[in-house]
C-alpha cells in the first residue's frame, strides 16, 4: 500500500536519507500487514515531521512508470525496478539536473538533460537509489528507483 505513497518535504541531503530510511521501514511494516491505512498516514507524518506532499506512484514491484508531479515539473522514471538502464523524462522544455544518491547519501551520478535521458546503471550495485531532478526555474522532484 505504501508503494502508492511517496512523501517528501524540503530538507537537506542527510535529512532526505533519514526520511527515506524511515519511510522504507514503514513500507516494510505495511507489507508485513502491521499497519492499516490510518496508521500509515500517522507514521508518515511522524517520519517526515513537516508539511507533506503526497506523490502518486505505480506499484514499484512491477515494470511500470513512476510518475511524479510538482506543479510545473512532471517526471517519468521507468522501468522501475531496472537492471541495465533507466529512463528519466521531464515535462520541462529546458535543461534539468539529475542527481542520484545511494541510501547512505553518497553521490552516485549527476547528469544534465533536456527532455529525456537513458542512464546506464549496469555498474550500480543492487539496491534502492534516491533521485532528485531540479529545473532551472527552481522546481524539484525527488523519488526512488530500484536497481536489480
Amino acid at each position: 500500500m505504501l508503494d502508492d505513497i511517496l512523501t517528501w518535504a524540503d530538507f537537506d541531503d542527510q535529512d532526505m536519507v533519514n526520511h527515506f530510511k524511515c519511510l522504507t521501514e514503514i513500507e516494510k511494516q505495511v507489507h508485513e500487514g502491521n499497519l492499516n491505512p490510518r496508521e500509515i498516514q500517522a507514521a508518515v507524518a511522524t517520519c517526515t515531521g513537516g508539511t507533506l506532499r503526497t506523490i502518486g506512484n505505480s506499484n514499484l514491484e512491477q515494470n511500470t512508470k513512476n510518475i511524479v508531479s510538482d506543479e510545473k515539473l512532471e517526471v517519468a522514471v521507468y522501468p522501475n525496478p531496472a537492471t541495465t538502464a533507466i529512463t528519466f523524462t521531464s515535462s520541462i522544455a529546458g535543461q534539468v539536473e539529475l542527481t542520484i544518491r545511494n541510501v547512505v547519501g553518497q553521490l552516485v551520478a549527476t547528469e544534465n538533460f533536456t527532455g529525456s535521458l537513458d542512464l546506464l546503471i549496469e555498474d550500480f550495485n543492487q539496491g534502492v537509489y534516491l533521485y532528485e531532478i531540479k529545473s532551472a526555474n527552481g522546481f524539484t522532484v525527488k523519488g526512488k528507483f530500484t536497481k536489480q
